[in-house]
């Protein structure tokens, strides 16, 4: 979840939202998907509130405008967490302990879920939760690193 000051100015609201945006796909998890609450939406009017949230319609697609000090639309936006968590799906796969792999290791811890790491010997059992489809470009990651999935 990206939660925006909407009290903030336009130009400011972009340029916080951008630069959150860049560091998610520098880090390498554009796969995770991502609800913006849009806070304090107590101090803003409705024109205020809808130009916000226009202004924003080309950096992000799940926005949903709140006031956690009045609990405005909370059950909304538990509504659309609840949605996107219910999307993912369990994956399994089994890696050979190699540099390559264990840097792979590293970049799913922070662009997945991942449940749990089990080393067996020379390999490693990983169980992660995940969008289908990104779940489908780990499995092509995998089977570049020689591992195998699990069905």
């Amino acid at each position: 979840m990206l939660v925006v000051d909407a009290s903030k100015s336009g130009k400011e609201i972009e340029k916080k939202v951008s630069c959150c945006l860049d560091t998610i796909r520098r880090i390498g998890a554009t796969g995770i998907p991502i609800i913006t609450a849009l806070n304090k939406i107590d101090l803003l009017s409705e024109s205020e509130i809808e130009s916000k949230t226009e202004l924003l319609e080309d950096l992000v697609n799940d926005q949903v405008p709140i006031s956690a000090l009045y609990r405005s639309n909370l059950g909304w936006l538990k509504r659309e967490m609840e949605e996107k968590l219910q999307n993912y799906v369990q994956a399994s796969f089994c890696l050979p302990v190699t540099d390559e792999s264990m840097s792979f290791l590293s970049w799913l811890f922070d662009s997945a879920d991942v449940q749990r790491v089990e080393y067996k010997g020379d390999s490693m059992e990983i169980v992660f939760q995940a969008v289908p489809w990104f779940a489908d470009k780990i499995r092509g990651r995998v089977e570049q690193l020689r591992g195998v999935a699990n069905d």
